[in-house]
């Protein structure tokens, strides 16, 4: 049976792990974080804010640094074989699901900001209007639904039901 405390545990420290990959990256690229935490509103999430680079390389860099966390605890947990502990599998599968989800993700963010025009006061929503059913938001979330289904094969066939 499967512990959905442990779960619920182990996915708020990925989520903690990946915030925390934004604001290493940000140190790294001498940008200037502004905060750090947990907001409880409009739901609760744990954010790093800071003085969003006018250049693309430093901005894909830093949305990146969340990702590249989470790819780092997964080859660590794969080796030190904590992946065969079914909750923390589980907590994997959901925090790739939500990084990659095509509705607000940091692979949004980073393709929304390649047009926004920073001069226009509210470009970035502009923008991201623009986005939402465009052909690479297709795409994007044919993708999202495709990681979905392979972890669904996956637990199904390792029994994680």
């Amino acid at each position: 049976m499967i512990n959905w405390l442990i779960v619920i545990a182990a996915l708020t420290l990925l989520m903690l792990a990946h915030e925390a990959g934004h604001f290493i990256m940000a140190k790294l690229l001498g940008l200037n974080v502004k905060g750090f935490g947990l907001k409880l509103k409009p739901q609760p999430h744990f954010y790093v804010a800071v003085k969003w680079p006018f250049r693309a390389n430093q901005r894909n860099l830093y949305l990146a640094g969340g990702s590249l966390m989470t790819l780092i605890l997964f080859i660590t947990s794969y080796f030190l074989g904590f992946l065969n502990i079914q909750q923390v599998a589980i907590a994997f599968t959901l925090q790739i699901v939500l990084e990659l989800n095509p509705f607000y993700s940091d692979i949004t963010i980073a393709l929304i900001y390649k047009k926004v025009d920073f001069r226009i006061k509210n470009s970035f929503q502009t923008e991201y209007n623009r986005h939402q059913f465009s052909f690479i938001w297709y795409i994007h979330f044919l993708a999202w639904v495709g990681i979905i289904l392979v972890a669904i094969n996956i637990w199904q066939s390792l029994n994680f039901h």
